[in-house]
């Protein structure tokens, strides 16, 4: 049967990304167990480095993981001196680590860069702030971002800095906009950066609210809460357009994961953590998979767990004509069924017309202001030429 489907001016571009999964262990940490180190992904290997045991025992070993043949190897040591509480990041081909507590419990305001490519450590400016621990750390478009934390008095902080890695150069930006914390996650999704959760300085507080920011605005906006109970001492990573937080500790240890997805502003729970659960984790991305490992329990741990996202979700049209996001009269799981999707489609699933999905000829799909996004989308045997219009952009992935 012949296929056919008015487009009128809109727009169709195209990105990356994922949504609900599973977890499976992975070969265990290559060092000792530790708490408080730092993870971030180069390319296609994850780092895991620094740390600590207790107050007085940290860490700089560094180690490399290649998820093809699932085996760390260690690194050249980080470039400071041994520490935890710290934060790291990736800029392209480089990682960053900096910020931090040493053996000594000083807080530190050094800040170094590796290269995987002839596995060097180069000391770079400080930190633009006061040396701190339990910061947060982010990275977009070759800037990296610093804030929050705990002073030299354990004093919580809000301040916020971004590092020009070509100029070497830290700039301080708009303070954080949710009140000063340490303990906090940050990640960073589609170009912009996102911080929450954590905690005040006697630990009594869990926070639940959640922080957007604009490199471009320099502004902060404040998204809605975190799905989980409130926590500190979380564990994130980014999947394409979806951001994932969980672990940490809302008065006991947790296994609960979320996932955050800015375009609708919504948190999904997704599945739980598979190993036993702990907070001060570390979390990083490599190409579609989540990874976390490490951490605190009631005891230190160092096994390692990858999270897979679950194949995209179809999205049937159905009931004629109507606007792209009502999910309550147009979204079905199965051709021409009865809607049943909780809201329209996200970035990983697939849309597809088909022969049910219009009731007469010449039926007007209409996209919205706002942009809309899809993994895929299918035209099938489509005979009574529906129209698409309006002023909203659909991103294909």
């Amino acid at each position: 049967m012949k296929s056919s489907f008015l487009f009128l001016p809109f727009l169709i571009c195209s990105h990356c990304a994922f949504s609900q999964g599973a977890w499976v262990p992975k070969a265990d940490f290559g060092g000792i167990a530790r708490q408080w180190a730092v993870g971030f992904s180069i390319g296609n290997k994850g780092y895991i480095g620094t740390g600590g045991k207790n107050s007085s025992t940290k860490y700089k070993d560094f180690w490399e993981y290649n998820p093809t043949t699932d085996t760390w190897t260690q690194k050249a040591d980080f470039g400071g001196t041994a520490r935890w509480k710290a934060v790291g990041f990736a800029n392209g081909a480089k990682g960053y680590i900096g910020t931090g507590h040493d053996a000594a419990s000083a807080n530190k305001q050094d800040f170094w860069e590796y290269s995987p490519s002839n596995n060097t450590w180069t000391q770079k400016a400080n930190f633009g702030g006061v040396g701190r621990r339990l910061a947060s750390g982010f990275s977009i478009n070759g800037k990296g971002y610093i804030g929050c934390g705990l002073d030299a008095g354990s004093v919580n902080l809000k301040d916020f800095w971004e590092y020009d890695t070509t100029a070497n150069v830290w700039t301080k930006k708009a303070d954080f906009g949710g009140v000063a914390r340490n303990g906090a996650r940050g990640l960073s999704i589609n170009g912009k950066g996102y911080i929450g959760t954590g905690t005040n300085v006697s630990g009594s507080a869990k926070y639940q609210d959640f922080w957007e920011y604009d490199p471009l605005a320099n502004t902060w906006i404040e998204k809605a809460k975190y799905g989980g109970t409130g926590r500190y001492n979380a564990t994130a990573f980014t999947i394409g357009l979806k951001g994932y937080i969980g672990l940490g500790w809302d008065g006991s240890t947790k296994l609960d994961f979320w996932e955050y997805y800015p375009p609708y502003d919504i948190w999904t729970q997704v599945a739980n953590f598979t190993g036993p659960s702990r907070d001060r984790a570390v979390g990083f991305t490599i190409g579609k998979k989540g990874y976390a490992g490490t951490g605190f329990e009631s005891v230190l741990t160092k096994d390692f767990r990858e999270y897979t996202p679950p194949a995209p979700l179809n999205y049937y049209w159905v009931g004629g004509a109507g606007n792209w996001n009502d999910n309550i009269n147009h979204w079905s799981g199965t051709s021409g069924g009865t809607p049943s999707h909780a809201q329209p489609p996200t970035s990983t699933d697939n849309v597809i017309f088909d022969v049910n999905s219009f009731t007469g000829p010449g039926q007007i799909v209409t996209v919205p202001v706002g942009t809309w996004y899809c993994d895929d989308i299918q035209f099938l045997d489509i005979t009574k030429n529906p129209v698409m219009t309006g002023s909203g952009a659909i991103i294909i992935q």
